[in-house]
């Protein structure tokens, strides 16, 4: 629980402060890492759209699945913002 915990945490906190980092002076950084950026904050505002769902559903849809519902809470921002951060420089452009 300490784990999931640290993650929430992560993702509240950590992951919006590396996001502000990378967007500090967007029009000199390459390619890469505009799409790392851009990949970053679309991931992490899924996963955020996601913990806030699962939050606001009733304790009574989740009674049998604790355990999902804590995952989902805890682990989506993060993991929403390493994945977006992470494919998105390996997607092709769509131009």
């Amino acid at each position: 629980m300490i784990l999931a915990r640290i993650a929430l945490l992560t993702g509240l906190f950590i992951a919006p402060a590396v996001l502000l980092v990378l967007g500090h002076r967007m029009r000199e950084r390459s390619d890469r890492s505009k799409r790392m950026f851009w990949g970053g904050v679309i991931g992490h505002s899924i996963g955020l759209a996601i913990a806030m769902l699962v939050m606001m559903t009733p304790p009574v849809w989740w009674a049998d699945t604790e355990s999902a519902r804590t995952f989902t809470v805890h682990w989506s921002m993060l993991l929403g913002f390493g994945a977006g951060a992470l494919v998105a420089p390996v997607l092709p452009r769509g131009r």
